[in-house]
Protein backbone atom coordinates (compact mmCIF):
# COMPACT_ATOMS: atom_id res chain seq x y z
CA UNK A 1 0.00 0.00 0.00
CA UNK A 2 1.73 3.17 -1.15
CA UNK A 3 1.24 6.88 0.42
CA UNK A 4 -0.71 9.20 -1.61
CA UNK A 5 -0.93 13.00 -0.75
CA UNK A 6 -4.39 14.32 -0.47
CA UNK A 7 -4.63 17.61 -2.32
CA UNK A 8 -5.48 19.55 1.07
CA UNK A 9 -2.05 18.81 2.13
CA UNK A 10 -0.59 19.75 -1.47
CA UNK A 11 -2.27 23.24 -1.31
CA UNK A 12 -1.45 24.00 2.23
CA UNK A 13 2.33 23.17 1.77
CA UNK A 14 2.34 25.06 -1.45
CA UNK A 15 1.12 28.29 0.11
CA UNK A 16 3.63 27.85 2.68
CA UNK A 17 6.38 27.45 0.57
CA UNK A 18 5.40 30.39 -1.69
CA UNK A 19 4.79 32.88 1.25
CA UNK A 20 8.18 31.93 3.04
CA UNK A 21 10.29 33.65 0.27
CA UNK A 22 7.94 36.45 0.22
CA UNK A 23 8.32 36.54 4.39
CA UNK A 24 11.82 36.43 4.62
CA UNK A 25 12.18 39.32 2.12
CA UNK A 26 9.71 41.55 3.94
CA UNK A 27 11.26 40.90 7.61
CA UNK A 28 14.64 41.86 6.11
CA UNK A 29 13.70 45.16 4.57
CA UNK A 30 12.08 46.04 7.93
CA UNK A 31 14.83 44.64 9.79
CA UNK A 32 17.28 47.33 7.88
CA UNK A 33 14.74 49.93 7.83
CA UNK A 34 14.35 50.37 11.62
CA UNK A 35 17.52 49.18 13.05
CA UNK A 36 19.31 51.98 14.24
CA UNK A 37 22.83 53.63 13.33
CA UNK A 38 25.69 52.95 16.06
CA UNK A 39 26.55 55.80 18.38
CA UNK A 40 30.19 57.76 16.78
CA UNK A 41 32.59 56.94 19.08
CA UNK A 42 34.44 60.39 20.70
CA UNK A 43 38.06 60.26 21.87
CA UNK A 44 36.94 62.01 24.95
CA UNK A 45 34.73 58.91 26.10
CA UNK A 46 38.49 56.92 27.26
CA UNK A 47 39.73 58.87 30.25
CA UNK A 48 41.90 57.88 32.96
CA UNK A 49 45.18 56.39 34.08
CA UNK A 50 46.31 52.91 33.10
CA UNK A 51 49.43 50.73 33.97
CA UNK A 52 50.78 47.16 33.19
CA UNK A 53 53.29 45.11 35.63
CA UNK A 54 57.24 46.30 33.98
CA UNK A 55 55.95 48.92 32.27
CA UNK A 56 55.03 52.78 31.82
CA UNK A 57 51.93 53.86 32.86
CA UNK A 58 49.62 55.07 29.90
CA UNK A 59 47.57 58.48 30.41
CA UNK A 60 44.09 59.42 28.09
CA UNK A 61 43.22 63.07 28.97
CA UNK A 62 40.28 62.87 26.31
CA UNK A 63 42.16 63.80 23.55
CA UNK A 64 46.07 63.01 23.69
CA UNK A 65 47.68 60.00 24.96
CA UNK A 66 50.65 60.72 27.42
CA UNK A 67 53.42 57.78 27.60
CA UNK A 68 54.70 57.76 31.16
CA UNK A 69 58.27 57.35 31.73
CA UNK A 70 59.48 58.01 28.36
CA UNK A 71 60.44 61.25 26.03
CA UNK A 72 57.76 60.99 23.74
CA UNK A 73 55.28 63.88 23.75
CA UNK A 74 52.06 63.16 23.68
CA UNK A 75 49.68 62.43 20.41
CA UNK A 76 46.43 62.58 19.73
CA UNK A 77 44.45 59.29 19.24
CA UNK A 78 40.94 58.28 18.25
CA UNK A 79 39.05 55.22 18.63
CA UNK A 80 37.70 53.02 15.93
CA UNK A 81 35.00 49.88 16.02
CA UNK A 82 35.97 47.07 14.00
CA UNK A 83 34.67 43.21 14.23
CA UNK A 84 36.72 42.27 17.44
CA UNK A 85 35.60 45.45 19.19
CA UNK A 86 36.96 48.92 20.20
CA UNK A 87 40.92 50.47 19.34
CA UNK A 88 42.70 52.99 20.12
CA UNK A 89 44.42 55.00 16.86
CA UNK A 90 47.51 57.12 18.06
CA UNK A 91 48.13 59.70 15.48
CA UNK A 92 51.61 59.09 15.30
CA UNK A 93 52.98 55.19 15.66
CA UNK A 94 54.16 53.76 18.99
CA UNK A 95 55.37 50.78 19.85
CA UNK A 96 56.32 49.03 23.32
CA UNK A 97 59.89 47.48 23.45
CA UNK A 98 61.39 45.26 26.56
CA UNK A 99 64.67 46.51 27.62
CA UNK A 100 67.67 43.64 28.97
CA UNK A 101 66.25 44.20 32.31
CA UNK A 102 62.46 42.83 31.50
CA UNK A 103 61.03 46.07 31.54
CA UNK A 104 59.04 47.76 28.82
CA UNK A 105 59.43 51.09 26.98
CA UNK A 106 57.29 53.06 24.87
CA UNK A 107 59.52 54.24 21.82
CA UNK A 108 58.18 55.58 18.31
CA UNK A 109 59.23 53.13 15.29
CA UNK A 110 61.31 55.23 12.23
CA UNK A 111 58.32 54.19 10.13
CA UNK A 112 55.45 52.26 9.95
CA UNK A 113 52.21 51.64 12.67
CA UNK A 114 51.56 51.07 15.82
CA UNK A 115 50.86 47.47 16.55
CA UNK A 116 46.96 46.81 18.13
CA UNK A 117 45.70 48.85 21.12
CA UNK A 118 42.44 47.59 21.75
CA UNK A 119 39.43 47.84 24.62
CA UNK A 120 38.82 44.29 26.13
CA UNK A 121 36.32 43.25 28.63
CA UNK A 122 36.71 39.91 30.88
CA UNK A 123 33.47 37.68 30.74
CA UNK A 124 34.04 34.08 32.35
CA UNK A 125 37.47 34.69 32.28
CA UNK A 126 37.83 35.02 28.57
CA UNK A 127 38.95 37.99 26.67
CA UNK A 128 36.42 40.00 24.11
CA UNK A 129 36.27 43.27 22.31
CA UNK A 130 34.11 45.88 23.58
CA UNK A 131 31.40 47.37 21.93
CA UNK A 132 31.28 50.41 24.26
CA UNK A 133 34.29 51.95 26.23
CA UNK A 134 32.24 52.02 29.16
CA UNK A 135 32.38 48.15 29.39
CA UNK A 136 36.02 48.11 28.84
CA UNK A 137 38.21 46.40 31.64
CA UNK A 138 41.28 46.78 30.52
CA UNK A 139 43.71 48.25 27.41
CA UNK A 140 45.30 45.21 25.33
CA UNK A 141 48.51 46.45 24.04
CA UNK A 142 50.25 44.15 21.73
CA UNK A 143 53.75 44.37 21.31
CA UNK A 144 55.70 42.87 17.92
CA UNK A 145 56.35 39.55 19.25
CA UNK A 146 53.15 38.18 19.51
CA UNK A 147 52.83 39.34 23.47
CA UNK A 148 49.72 40.99 24.95
CA UNK A 149 50.05 43.46 27.40
CA UNK A 150 47.43 44.33 29.92
CA UNK A 151 47.06 47.67 30.80
CA UNK A 152 44.41 48.27 33.69
CA UNK A 153 43.06 51.21 35.32
CA UNK A 154 45.25 52.48 37.73
CA UNK A 155 44.80 55.90 39.97
CA UNK A 156 46.24 59.14 38.89
CA UNK A 157 48.71 59.06 41.19
CA UNK A 158 50.60 55.99 38.98
CA UNK A 159 50.57 58.57 35.57
CA UNK A 160 52.32 61.35 37.80
CA UNK A 161 55.32 60.05 37.74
Amino acid sequence: MAWRKSNSDSTEFDVFFRLLPLCVIVGAIAFMLTRHAPEPLHSTALQGCYAAPGAPPLRFDGSRLHFGGAALPPTSYTLSLSKDGIHVDPAQPVRLRQNHDGSWAFYRPREGWSYRIRLVEVISEKAYGVRSVSDADYIEFAVGDGTLLAFRPASSDMCKQ
